[in-house]
């Protein structure tokens, strides 16, 4: 009896409530304990100790543990992603912890503000020093993220460094290596860099060579590029077969040859730059070499300006765009790609070509161009249509093919097709409803499609949706009122939860459904598990409780239709209660209601009584009359008032009787 609740009166008495009589041995679950549990005696478990909560406390003074591995992260499943070790807590300091940094794959000794009771990812506050004889490394690498790192202090006067090591490299390809001490070498230096910086900006004199009797400097097809200024004795400095490359006169260096500069910045401070060449090549490889691979660098021309600040403008190619563009506040990364504020371009004519297939198109101006601003009067030309765009006055108008007013644009409107052109009108949204525009009208009806070009033709309006549609929407107090009031408004009224429609007279509610009761009561005799109820009704609309106490939908019983089903056969004498819930727009009766039917109206209306669709009674204040006259009669030949009590009846406004007798009334109505 597993899936049935019952409580009985007998179960429950004032003596004492023995466990052993009414609870089966193993049947108690942990849930039913009380939360938290503390036992005071010692607890020794036999079998293993499975703990599934989120904190695990040992406050004991001496933790002994005879598993010669522990195992942190138990559990961890794919790829790991949370931090692991040891921490220990250090009071009022930070606490200090040896554990496994999951993001970096590493360990880390560490000194962090976590107590641990998070888990996932510690946060680092500062590294902690690690003190040991020797460090023995089977591989890998000794890497600081230090800015200074001290390998030996000031107590170590002998250093051995590398003894065995064929190639020694120090620095980084791209760092500086210092020496304090002098630097002996009794072999020679070599270097496989393409560059090599022999003294930095510090050193104001260089004595180099000085004992050499050949000095030989650079390689006999190569260049030899001194950043500083070169001071000859004679006017004229001549290459290795003999010949002048340059000559000095005045100040002046005339290059008879080509000048090939490989730093990172060339500098003019002239005034005047002539350039004879009638084409600028910005972006090449040596010697004007084809590229081979894309970098992602804009090109173009740089331009500095002050205005309130130092600020840049820039004219030329975008690589991700593959367009010109011009900016006139610009930002370049360190990528090489611009970006900012585009700027504008004026000029006296403006012309811009591009083809698509063969058909090309031109826009051209008079004036100047800003924006498509007032000052702006053109022709837009694609293939044979014309397309004439003009500001005067402010105002814009589209003509296509000669027929003008195709659109019109001013300050206050916009207009489309005032000359009734038949053509489609569409709009649409992003790619992916390219096939359903978001506004289209039909060309040949007054038709419109929202979500849809085929709109259907006995519809002003068709929505080509399956979401919903959202109409105007507020309280009773902020309904439409006035002279302005049309049938066939529509609503959502929020105070009654109910849409409403403008009839021509009043405002009328959709609401007209109601929630039925139906009871049913059967008695359980230990075997009967299907009951049938008066009506047809679901398990999760039908409420079904033993001796007082609700039992679970589906899982200790089941409904369809008019049958009950339970999963256990309720035990002889158990009180079965149904009620079933159900919804209606017509009240046909009334069970186990109060002992008078009241209908009352908060208005001064009239209230009437229809059956078979035709109007009977009529009821307003305390008279009640008929529909109308001469329709309604009061009883029949076989079914007769046997009393009518009175205190007065008057017939057309004329007294009667005044005694409440029936026979009385009986010769006043002769």
């Amino acid at each position: 009896m597993s899936n049935l609740t019952r409580i009985k009166n007998n179960q429950v008495t004032n003596s004492t409530l023995v466990a052993s009589a009414k609870l089966v041995p193993g049947s108690i679950t942990g849930g039913l304990f009380s939360d938290p549990i503390s036992y005071s005696g010692n607890m020794t478990i036999v079998g293993n100790l499975t703990v599934q909560g989120t904190t695990t406390v040992v406050d004991t003074t001496n933790t002994l543990i005879a598993d010669p591995v522990l195992v942190l992260s138990r559990g961890e499943t794919g790829a790991p992603s949370n931090d692991s070790g040891i921490l220990v807590e250090r009071g009022s300091s930070d606490n200090a912890a040896f554990l496994w940094d999951e993001t970096n794959d590493r360990f880390q000794a560490i000194t962090t503000v976590a107590d641990g009771s998070s888990g996932g990812s510690v946060t680092v506050a500062d590294f902690s020093d690690i003190k040991m004889r020797d460090a023995i490394l089977t591989g890998g690498d000794i890497i600081s993220t230090a800015t200074t790192v001290n390998v030996f202090n000031t107590t170590a006067t002998t250093v051995n460094f590398a003894g065995a090591a064929t190639t020694t490299e120090i620095g980084a390809t791209t760092g500086n290596t210092i020496i304090n001490n002098n630097l002996i070498v009794d072999l020679d230096i070599n270097t496989t860099a393409a560059t090599v910086n022999l003294a930095n900006a510090n050193t104001t004199t260089i004595n180099f060579g000085s004992a050499a009797t050949t000095l030989n400097i650079g390689n006999a097809a190569g260049n030899v590029v001194i950043a500083g200024d070169l001071q000859i004795s004679g006017n004229t400095l001549y290459s290795s077969s003999g010949s002048a490359v340059a000559t000095l006169s005045n100040a002046d260096l005339t290059v008879h040859g080509n000048l090939t500069v490989q730093g990172f910045t060339t500098s003019i401070g002239s005034q005047d730059l002539v350039v004879e060449d009638s084409i600028i090549n910005l972006h090449t490889s040596p010697n004007l070499a084809a590229l081979v691979a894309d970098d992602g660098r804009d090109v173009g021309i740089k331009f500095h300006y002050y205005k309130s600040s130092d600020k840049n403008a820039f004219l030329g190619w975008s690589n991700s765009s593959s367009e010109l563009e011009y900016f006139v506040d610009a930002t370049e990364s360190a990528g090489g790609v611009i970006s900012g504020t585009y700027g504008n371009i004026k000029a006296s004519v403006f012309r811009s070509i591009a083809t698509t297939g063969t058909a090309p198109m031109i826009v051209a101006s008079t004036t100047q161009v800003t924006n498509l601003n007032s000052d702006f009067a053109g022709t837009l030309i694609n293939g044979t249509s014309n397309v004439d765009i003009a500001t005067a006055n402010g105002n814009v108008t589209v003509a296509v093919g000669g027929v003008a007013n195709i659109a019109t644009f001013t300050a206050s409107s916009a207009v489309v097709n005032s000359s009734g052109v038949n053509t489609e009108f569409i709009v649409y949204a992003n790619s992916s409803v390219t096939a359903n525009p978001i506004i289209y009208t039909s060309p040949s009806s007054a038709k419109v499609g929202i979500l849809t070009s085929t709109p259907n033709a006995n519809a002003t309006v068709h929505i080509n949706s399956t979401d919903s549609m959202i109409i105007p929407t507020g309280t009773t107090a902020q309904r439409p009122s006035g002279a302005s009031l049309a049938a066939g408004m529509v609503r959502f009224n929020t105070s009654t939860g109910f849409m409403e429609f403008y009839s021509g007279g009043a405002w009328e509610s959709t609401s007209g459904s109601f929630t039925v009761i139906n009871y049913n009561n059967f008695a359980g005799d230990g075997s009967t598990v299907a009951f049938t109820m008066t009506g047809s009704s679901t398990t999760a609309a039908t409420l079904v409780s033993i001796n007082g106490v609700l039992q679970q939908p589906s899982t200790a019983y089941s409904v369809s239709g008019t049958g009950l089903t339970f999963t256990e056969a309720p035990l002889s004498g158990d009180d079965i209660d149904v009620r079933l819930l159900t919804t209606t727009t017509t009240v046909t009766s009334l069970a186990e209601g109060d002992s008078s039917l009241v209908l009352s109206d908060s208005g001064t209306g009239t209230v009437t009584f229809t059956l078979d669709g035709t109007a009977r009674w009529l009821t307003t204040g305390n008279i009640i009359r008929p529909n109308a006259n001469n329709t309604i009669s009061l009883g029949t030949a076989s079914f007769q008032w046997a009393d009518v009590n009175a205190v007065a009846i008057n017939i057309n406004g004329v007294p009667a009787a005044s005694t409440d007798d029936a026979t009385a009334l009986a010769i006043a109505l002769g």
